[in-house]
């Protein structure tokens, strides 16, 4: 199989996350020849995406690469180079705590599990060592990356958020830096993460890159925008605990407007989160409309005024739900989590702390609803959508950044 770059994903094509990789894809297939895209499992193959037609796919071996039992029967006595493993146990003093202990240890029988299917992989490759190994997470498939022979490949690593800060893993993520070391090119997606990663790690500082997510533009009509006695606010994620989407209704309460929520996405908090909303008063309304493609979420934003965008998260690198709000105009408000912050402000929302008072939000809401500086807000979302989140200027630099490497 002939291949000039391998992109690995978690779950991508299959599955319905990761969607915001469709459009870097579809910028690396006008750049590269031939490219080979590695999900880790078929996500139970429950949706699967189109791609271009220069992308093969590698049918993963697995369903569910999070699954117990599969890491237990198929990394358990599987070789491995113990001594990188050990070292790492003994360098990080893992033994200190059980909670390092179980990371490490659910690292090696991944680590285990997942070389060999790695290495199955550059085996069917012509000329693997010419290949450029893109690793489009900075966990699971790149934690590989210490324990590969040693090969001549180009390596390149991109970090977001939850894979990136280590502080969120009580300071150990298994062999971080020997995968650092070992890679040609990091890249963060925020300025935050570089300087993180630049803090962190300075001796490495001349490797690592910011490269910034975007979205495409869709349009946009300042003049379509209609207020209402309703205002309508959308939210976007999966129903999981570091979206803490169960926040939103508690911030809800407090707003004395006729709301309507908006939440596209879904997940297994759905239950609790419908519970809590059932409490909201005779004001606010709600309406989830689970998991949907990207397309249907756009063409809601086309048809529908929408007064505000909220996010709520724990830890993020930066949405990229955030920015699909921001190109049609769509003021934001959002805890200062991860590069969150490099894009939000009081000129296009509201940027709020991590452990914030409910309360006090949504009397910040209420002002930002019926400021008169309301459509000034609008037109900084946009602008700052052009300067930050351009997908047609951010992927096709990405894409020269890598091709460049591989030269």
């Amino acid at each position: 199989m002939k291949a000039d770059i391998i992109v690995f994903t978690n779950h991508y094509p299959y599955g319905t996350s990761e969607g915001f990789l469709y459009e870097e894809l579809q910028c690396l297939s006008a750049s590269f020849y031939h490219i080979l895209l590695c999900p880790l499992d078929s996500a139970n193959k429950s949706f699967q995406r189109t791609v271009p037609e220069n992308v093969k796919i590698f049918s993963p071996p697995f369903p569910d690469y999070k699954s117990k039992i599969l890491l237990l029967s198929h990394g358990i006595f599987k070789p491995t180079p113990y001594k990188i493993l050990i070292h790492d146990f003994i360098r990080s003093k893992v033994w200190t705590s059980r909670k390092k202990i179980l990371r490490w240890f659910v690292a090696s029988l991944f680590i285990r599990t997942y070389l060999p299917v790695l290495k199955r992989i550059l085996s069917t490759i012509e000329n693997p060592d010419n290949v450029l190994l893109y690793f489009y997470w900075g966990l699971q498939w790149s934690q590989l990356v210490p324990c590969m022979p040693l090969l001549k490949n180009k390596i390149a690593i991109r970090f977001h958020g939850s894979d990136l800060y280590e502080f969120l893993y009580k300071g150990y993520i298994p062999l971080r830096e020997l995968q650092l070391k070992r890679a040609n090119l990091l890249v963060t997606v925020s300025e935050t993460g570089k300087t993180y990663l630049t803090g962190r790690y300075p001796h490495l500082s001349l490797k690592i890159y910011l490269s910034r997510l975007g979205t495409i533009d869709y349009g946009w009509d300042p003049s379509g925008y209609q207020r209402t006695n309703t205002y309508l606010i959308v939210s976007c994620s999966n129903l999981v605990p570091v979206k803490r989407i169960h926040l939103i209704p508690r911030i809800l309460k407090f707003v004395n407007l006729n709301i309507h929520w908006v939440h596209f996405g879904n997940g297994p908090e759905i239950k609790d989160i419908k519970k809590i909303c059932k409490l909201l008063p005779s004001n606010v309304s709600f309406e989830f409309k689970g998991f949907v493609p990207t397309s249907e979420i756009i063409r809601f934003y086309q048809e529908h005024s929408v007064d505000l965008f909220i996010n709520v998260s724990a830890s993020e690198g930066v949405p990229v739900s955030i920015m699909e709000a921001l190109s049609f105009g769509i003021p934001v408000i959002a805890t200062d989590v991860g590069g969150t912050g490099e894009l939000i402000s009081n000129k296009n929302g509201l940027l709020i702390p991590k452990d914030f008072e409910s309360e006090k939000v949504a009397g910040q809401i209420i002002i930002l609803l019926t400021g008169a500086d309301f459509q000034d807000k609008r037109e900084n979302a946009r602008k700052t959508w052009e300067t930050y989140s351009n997908a047609t200027v951010n992927y096709p630099e990405f894409a020269s950044l890598l091709f460049r490497l591989k030269q």
